[in-house]
Formats: C-alpha cells, structure tokens, sequence
C-alpha cells in the first residue's frame, strides 16, 4: 500500500495519464489519410448541408486568367537585331567568297553552295556563281550588306497589324524594292536571295509593359459568387471533382485538410469529462482504487476509441451496406474491466467508448464519413457499441470460467444484431440481404470480444496488478505450495485459517462483497507463521511454550512479525496483490494484546505503540471481513463455553472492540453491513461448535464384540437356565 501523500500523487498521475491518453486517442490526426482531391472522381453524392453561398477563388482565377490571356504582348524595338543578323550574312558572305575561291571546278562549286545551311540558292544564282569573278562578287556582297542595312531602317514586327506596317513576311517578298535598281537581274535575285533568310522581326517583348496590362485586365474580373441551398447536389457520383466543387466542401465544413483549434478544443473537453466520468464511478463504486487499475481503465477506453477512429475512415461510407464498421470488438474492453475492477466500472467504460466512437465517426473525421453519420448511422454507433458493452460485461462480472467469455461473446453478437435489426426496420433503403452482412458483423464481433476478453484477461492481469477470479481459484486450491506447507508445518494454523475462510465466505455473500476473494485471503491471512510456528499457541499442542522464558515485548515483537514475514513470503511465492492485502490488514493497527497486557502489569507505563501490529487497517470490505472473523473464531476457540448464548456474546464483544478501536473506520462497511455479519457469523460459529449427544456406556454384547473382531454378526441370546428363575 502507498503511504497516504504517496498515494495521492500516484492516483492524480493516473488521473493525469487517463485524460492525456483519452484526448490523445481523440485528436484529429486522420484528416490526410483519407483526401478528396481536384480531379479525381466521385464515389457519392454529396449535398450541401445547409444554405451555403462563397466567393470562389477558383472560377474568379480562371476568369482573371482568361481576361489576363486576351491582352496582347506590347513590342519594343530592339536594335541588337540588326547587328546580329549582319554578321550571320557576313559570315554567310564569307563561305560563299571561301568557294568561288577554292572550288575550281563547276561542279563542285555548285554542290558546295547548295549545301549552304542558311541561304537557299536558285539554280540561276548558283549557275551566276559558278563562274563569277571576285570583283564581281565584291560587288555583290557590299549590295547585300548595305540592302539588309537599309531594311533594318526599319521597324520589323513579326505578324501584320494595324501599328505595324512593315511585318517580316512583307518585307522578304518586297526586298528588291531595297536593292540598286542599276544592278543586272540575275545580280539582283542572286543579292535578295542571299539577304532574304537574315530579314527577321527587330521587335522583342516588353514584359514589363505586357504584365501591367494583364494584372489590370485581371482588376477588372469581378468576384464569382457561387451559392448552394440546403440538399442541392455539391458533386455528383462518378463525376470529376472540380475546383468549386471542393471549394464548397470546405466552406461548409464538410472536407477537413488540417487541424482547427475548435476540433482541438473539443476533444481535450470531451477527454476531461471522460476522465471525470470515470473518477466519479470510482469513487462511487471502487473507492480503494489502485494506481495500475486506473491505468487500465485509462487504456480499456482509450484504445479502442482510438483504433476506431483509425479504422472508420477506410471502411466508411458503406455504400454496400456491409456493415462493416460493427466488426470492432469494443465489448472486448467491457468485458475485461467487468473481470478485474468490476461491472460498474465495465457500464461507465462501455458508454464512454460508445459516444466517444460516435464523436469520433461525426465530428473528427473528413467526408468519406460525414455522409454516412446521419441520425440512422449515429444511432446504429451508439446504441450497438453500448448495448453490446452492458450485455458483455454483465455476462462475465464474476468471470471463475473461460466459458464465461463464450457467453459473453454471444450475448454481444446477439445486442449488436438486435440493434442492427431495429434500425433496419426504419431505414427506408432497407434490403433483405442486410440482414446476412448484419449477422456476420455481429457474430464475428461477438467471436472477436470473446477472444481478446477471454486472452487478454489471462495474460495481462498481473501486468496491472490486478487480481482476476480465475487466479483466485487457482489460489484456493489446497494444493498450493503456500497451504501444503501451512497444513504440514502449521497444521493448526491451516485449521483455523480454513475455519476463519468459510466464517468471511459467508459473511461476503451475505453482504454483497467478494466472497471468493474474502474466503482466499484468509486461507493465506496468517502463513506468515510458517517460520516460527512454535511460538503461536494452536501449533504447540500442549507443549511447552517458549514465550514463557521471552520478555513480553520480544514475545510481542514475534507475533507482529508474523506479518512482515507473511508478505515476505507472499512475494516470494508470488501472492496476487489482493490476496497478499489481508496479511497486514487482518490486524490492522491491533495491539498484541496478550503480551501488552503482561508487560503493563510489570510496568503501567510502557509505550503501546511498541506492541501495536505495522497496519494499515483494513482498506476493503474483505479484509475487514478478515479480521472480524479472525477475531471471532480465536476468541470463540479459546473459550471454553461453546453455548449458543455465550458464542453470540463473544461476537458482540468483538464487534464491539473493532469499531471501538476505529479499525473498520477506512473499511466502507457500513452499519447495516456490520449487522449482517454479525448474523452471519453467529450463525456459523454455532454450527462449527455445536453441541454433541452423550453416548451411554458401551453394552457387555458390544464389548464382548469388541473382543470378537474378524466377527461380523452378534451372538445369539444365551439358552435360559433354572438358574436364571431363581
């Protein structure tokens, strides 16, 4: 047990942790698993809301950029054009000089200028060049230089056009108009062939001039206002979605594409009150709560809120109505907490679970849920998962069986199946072939619970600390390392524990407290005596007893250690913690009233704390139960006097003593529970020492039958005599 400080940080860190883990298992971080993007098709139809009417940025955008597109690229002349295709036709002039030069045969001239990668020669300018001379060439080439100068005089724009009235096409087709009149013909074509490839546009771009004018024709795009009233289709099945189409998704909160505070917000609410809810049922219903079973009740709920708010989105919508969203065995998580802290706690934690999952499906995830989380399907959510919870946990309260599970198992296939069914019967799209895909989901959610309950409760328990109903019956067995040695080394000992064992067994039941865990904590309350068994009284048979050479103080500090010693060895063989609790708190914080008693007669004043047992007091009804019948039994035993009348005033007495002494005070028994038990026991004290008929003496035929043994049928009367008259 924590000392009372340490104690109350470890539960409010548990509290703490509870609500870290719940908010944690509701957090919105599923929206980017599942997406709609542009683009891509449809599965449903989805329909607004509510009335919702937006500025689309999308279609304003388009139309910007097409009144942006019909503003034509504003020209600038470019002098650097000139120059540029100057030395193209040099170095052009150059080539054709380099063949007249070196080509001496026609022929080979001719190929050679043919092949000239920017000019493209007539066959007459080619027979022209064949035989030319250079000073006519010369001639030629300042022709061609001072034409091509004269043209790009000249603005050159690249198409025909109101502004422009000299285009590049014109140009070319007019480019005699720009050479010597005096030149011969045959000169003539052969100059205008060879400037014509080099008459490009002298105009380029102004960018700058061409962007103003496209952003004013952008200003000038009047906003799209796009408006959808309440059940007007937003995209429809099988379609693309379009830009508007997701714009109105998220303008009516309908698409999610990233956390927002208010969905932030309401998770950690919704986690603080989950985690009230479930420190109200502890307090109501599992006061002595332990540290680790407050993390399992923390992680009972978190989990499968979580899991399912990572396994709805994929499964939902179910347009093929498969059902298979009720395949989450979350009665798994009822089950188990109605086996280890009890089915108060499994109800508050299978109602949690349920709103929780339904909070999740409606409020957390994106549109491939919202369409299906409407009045029909929030229902089916929360009525399935509660219903299936109540009905699991109620069949495995008290689970001493696997086959407890079993029945659990059905019972949640059978809930989930009823409530699938009820809601079928008002869903106006119901079909006869849900009815199968229902009993499937149920059955296997019922198969699944059953088994993650029934493994889970077998494994894990004592990874929590939690003792479970089948690791109390394992214990009970007399066969036990712990009891054989307490029947072989203490028999004694063994004999009352068993009596004070059915005395708290009794009196459990009669109350409503855990009979079973109540019967085998007293089987183990006292084995802390195995390693001294000589110095208790109901081991030494008559014998000598060696507390009579002992100081009543080193006599007393043996009996308390009885305790330290119990625990010492409940660790060691591995005592589940409930069982190992009635060890120090069948004595509470008692005096060892004997050897006080003695060491007070030799001294008023001693210190009564130096004889009082470590404690704690109870802090279960059980325990408490423990020492009520611990005392009884002892007190009745020593007593001579076995009368109905004196075993009712010894438990009067007892009781009495208890509640005089406060030792019941952190117990939660209550008065009416008192009373009860003390019925109880009363009753069953009188039942153990009860009183036996006398027999009379044996008769001569017995004791002459005695003397007979291997005879197995009495011997005839004897024959009467005259004597026997006489």
């Amino acid at each position: 047990m924590f000392p009372s400080k340490q104690r109350t940080l470890t539960l409010v860190a548990s509290t703490l942790a509870i609500c870290v883990a719940t908010f944690a298992a509701l957090f919105p971080v599923t929206q980017d698993q599942v997406s709609i993007t542009e683009g891509s098709i449809a599965t449903r139809t989805i329909r607004a809301p509510q009335d919702i009417s937006f500025v689309s940025e999308a279609l304003t955008g388009e139309r910007q950029e097409e009144a942006a597109d019909a503003v034509e690229e504003i020209p600038i002349f470019d002098p650097a054009v000139a120059g540029a295709q100057q030395s193209r036709l040099t170095a052009t002039l150059e080539r054709v000089e380099e063949i007249v030069i070196e080509e001496s045969s026609t022929i080979g001239r001719a190929t050679a200028l043919q092949s000239l990668p920017d000019v493209n020669l007539s066959p007459g300018s080619i027979t022209l060049l064949g035989d030319i001379d250079l000073d006519r060439l010369t001639v030629i080439e300042s022709e061609a230089r001072r034409a091509l100068a004269v043209i790009y005089d000249l603005t050159l724009c690249a198409a025909p056009s109101e502004q422009c009235v000299n285009d590049v096409s014109g140009v070319r087709e007019r480019v005699d108009e720009y050479i010597d009149l005096n030149l011969d013909r045959e000169t003539s074509t052969l100059v205008a062939e060879l400037i014509r490839p080099f008459i490009v546009t002298n105009q380029g771009i102004d960018q700058a001039a061409t962007e103003i004018a496209r952003e004013a024709a952008r200003a000038g795009v009047a906003p799209i206002q796009v408006s959808f009233t309440e059940n007007q289709i937003i995209i429809e099945e099988g379609e693309p979605i379009s830009p508007e189409g997701r714009e109105a998704l998220l303008e009516a909160d309908i698409l999610n594409t990233g956390w927002s505070w208010e969905q932030v917000g309401a998770s950690a609410v919704l986690a603080v009150i989950a985690t009230a809810a479930i420190l109200a049922g502890l307090h109501a219903f599992h006061p002595a709560v332990t540290a680790r079973e407050m993390q399992l009740i923390g992680l009972a709920v978190a989990i499968p809120v979580f899991v399912m708010k990572v396994y709805l989105p994929f499964i939902l919508p179910d347009e093929d109505r498969h059902f298979l969203g009720f395949l989450m065995p979350a009665a798994a998580s009822s089950m188990l907490l109605a086996g280890f802290v009890g089915v108060e706690m499994a109800l508050i934690a299978g109602v949690l679970i349920a709103l929780l999952a339904a909070f999740t499906a409606v409020l957390l995830l994106d549109v491939t849920v919202i369409g299906v989380a409407g009045t029909l399907d929030v229902a089916r959510i929360v009525l399935a998962f509660g219903i299936s919870a109540t009905a699991g946990a109620f069949a495995v309260r008290n689970a001493d069986r696997l086959s407890q599970f079993l029945l659990g198992g059905a019972l949640v296939a059978i809930s989930i199946m009823a409530v699938l069914f009820a809601i079928w019967l008002i869903d106006p799209v119901r079909e006869w072939q849900n009815l199968l895909w229902m009993a499937l989901a149920a059955g296997a959610n019922g198969g699944l619970s059953a088994f993650l309950a029934a493994g889970i409760f077998v494994t894990l328990g004592s990874a929590f600390g939690v003792t479970t109903r089948l690791q109390l019956l394992e214990m009970s067995q007399l066969s036990q390392p712990l009891l054989l040695r307490l029947q072989d080394e203490a028999p004694s000992t063994f004999q009352h524990s068993v009596i004070v064992a059915n005395l708290a067994e009794k009196g459990a039941h009669t109350i409503g407290a855990d009979a079973l865990l109540a019967r085998v904590g007293c089987y183990y309350h006292d084995i802390g005596k195995l390693l001294r068994p000589g110095f208790f009284i109901e081991n030494q048979l008559g014998g000598a007893n060696p507390h009579d050479a002992l100081d009543p103080s080193d006599s007393a500090r043996i009996i308390s250690d009885h305790v330290t010693d119990g625990i010492n060895l409940a660790r060691q063989y591995r005592v589940p913690p409930k069982v190992a609790q009635f060890i120090p708190e069948h004595h509470g914080t008692r005096t060892v009233t004997y050897f006080y008693r003695r060491a007070a007669e030799e001294d008023p004043n001693v210190d009564v704390d130096a004889f009082r047992y470590p404690g704690p007091k109870p802090q279960s009804r059980e325990t408490a139960i423990a020492m009520l019948a611990d005392s009884c039994e002892a007190a009745v035993r020593s007593n001579p006097d076995h009368s109905a009348e004196s075993i009712d005033r010894i438990v009067e007495e007892v009781y009495s003593e208890r509640l005089a002494e406060g030792q019941l005070d952190e117990s939660d028994l209550t008065l009416k529970n008192i009373r009860a038990l003390s019925d109880s026991f009363k009753a069953t004290l009188r039942a153990v020492y009860h009183p036996r008929v006398e027999y009379p003496a044996p008769t001569e035929a017995e004791m002459l039958l005695r003397r007979l043994p291997f005879r197995r049928t009495p011997l005839p009367p004897p024959r009467p005599t005259g004597t026997e008259d006489n």
